[in-house]
This record gives structure tokens, sequence and C-alpha cells, in this order.
């Protein structure tokens, strides 16, 4: 337990440094409407802090989801704010959580999931960094997400699985009971469980599935 909180607290500081040295401040919208706090929208930086300020102004430690995603650092800082607030966090029947905002509801201790929920490789649009700065960027991030899954119970099954069948387009969608399969037991954050046949072409949307999904088809 107490190397999990160690963890924890250095992947914290370092996803708060990256956070500090940015000055994009515009992101997600954040309202309450006296029971419950919506976060919906493109996930930007400083949305973490900014959801933080509303659980501490309103009392409110029930969150609602309905995002595309956006920046994926983020995403993780949001996670770690619904675990450490032990919010109840809820994708709504008609709401979709994708990208970040997806691995954002992992964090989340207690979770209600009747909407989309759909992960995919994080990826960036930048493609003028050298090689040697890419594979720094990529070893850190990998660290990064190791870390966050690691320390909100899940095994490296699904970031795996997540990084080999997805894209920037492709999303993996699963359900309450799907995550269920790859929750971590007895800290064995390496166990890998057969899965079914079909299992991944069932659950793999490519853009024209992900566009009737998020239409209601």
């Amino acid at each position: 337990m107490r190397n999990a909180l160690v963890a924890m607290g250095t992947v914290v500081g370092i996803l708060l440094l990256l956070l500090i040295v940015s000055t994009d401040v515009k992101g997600a919208t954040i309202t309450h409407n006296g029971t419950a706090i919506t976060l919906s929208g493109e996930i930007k930086n400083n949305d973490a802090k900014k959801l933080q300020t509303a659980i501490d102004n309103t009392g409110i430690s029930t969150v609602y989801l309905n995002s595309g995603g956006g920046a994926a650092i983020e995403g993780y800082l949001i996670g770690y704010t619904l675990k450490q607030n032990n919010a109840l966090t809820i994708v709504a029947e008609e709401s979709v959580c994708l990208s970040a905002c997806a691995i954002a509801f992992l964090g989340s201790s207690s979770k209600v999931l009747a909407g989309v929920l759909g992960f995919h490789v994080a990826w960036s649009p930048d493609d003028e960094s050298s090689y040697s700065d890419g594979m720094k960027s990529g070893q850190l991030f990998g660290a990064l997400t190791a870390s966050y899954f690691f320390n909100t119970g899940y095994t490296a099954q699904l970031p795996f699985l997540i990084s080999q069948i997805t894209d920037s387009e492709t999303f993996l969608i699963l359900d309450s009971n799907d995550l269920k399969v790859f929750e971590m037991s007895d800290k064995n954050y390496t166990e890998f469980v057969k899965l079914s046949e079909f299992w991944l072409y069932e659950r793999v949307a490519d853009p024209l599935r992900m566009y009737l999904l998020r239409k209601g088809y």
C-alpha cells in the first residue's frame, strides 16, 4: 500500500508540473445543479483544477461526465481528482465519455456507466519533434500510463489492448462488465486473462460505428 501511495504521489507531482507549465486554460464546461456536478465538452489543461474548485465550493461529490475527450494528461489529472474526492462518477444513458474522458472515468472508485465509454491510444498532432524527443515523450507517457492504471486498480492488459488495437479515430468500447475483466486482484498488475475469440471484434468501433454509437444507434 505504501509503495502504491508513493507511486501515486510521484505521478501526481509530475502531472501537476506538466499542468503548471501550460498556458492553455480554456476547456470543458463545469456546472452544477445543487446535487451533481457536470463536466462536459472538450477536456483541456486546468480542467482538473476547475473540477476540484467546483467540488470544494459546492461540497458535491457526484460528477457526471459527457465529453468526447481532449488532452490525455488532463484525463489522468481528472481521474486522480475523482479518486481523491471519493466521487460518484456517472456517464448517463445518452452521454458519451471518450478518450481522455474515459481515462478520467477509471479514476473514480464508485462508477455508474449507462452511456458510451470509449478508449483510444493517446496521440499528438505534432510531427515536427525529433525521433529522440518522440522516444523520450513516449517512454514518459508510458510510465505515467502504467502508474495511473495500477493506482486506479486495473491490470496492464487494458492499456496494452488500447495501445495495440486503436488509433486516433478507432475506439475500444467497454461496458461495466468489460471493465470488471481488467480489475486488478492482489496487486497483480501483469495478469492477463484469456478473452473469447470475438471479444475484441465486438468492441472495436471504427469511425462509422463510432458515429452511429454517438447518435444513439
